[in-house]
């Protein structure tokens, strides 16, 4: 059995390049992290969190970590940065 490590969180994003909102999937940032699929949960509004698990969400900077190279408190202040950015 897969043990799952990854919380996925499919979100809008300002593109830097055209400064449009786009929405990236969650098939979207499994790819860009590259990690296996069997290992993530799909996050939904409304649902529990995962407190135990790694949350990957979209980057404003396009800079996607490999989940080996993950450090969560620089993944951390990139998410809260860019959550800033795009004005939450």
């Amino acid at each position: 059995m897969i043990t799952k490590k990854y919380v996925i969180h499919p979100d809008w994003m300002i593109d830097k390049k055209d400064g449009d909102y786009h929405y990236i999937t969650a098939n979207q940032l499994i790819k860009l992290y590259k990690v296996d699929p069997r290992e993530c949960i799909i996050h939904k509004l409304g649902r529990p969190t995962y407190d135990n698990l790694i949350p990957l969400y979209p980057q404003y900077d396009d800079k996607y970590l490999k989940h080996q190279d993950f450090d969560v408190d620089e993944y951390t202040k990139r998410f809260i940065s860019a959550h800033q950015r795009k004005g939450e």
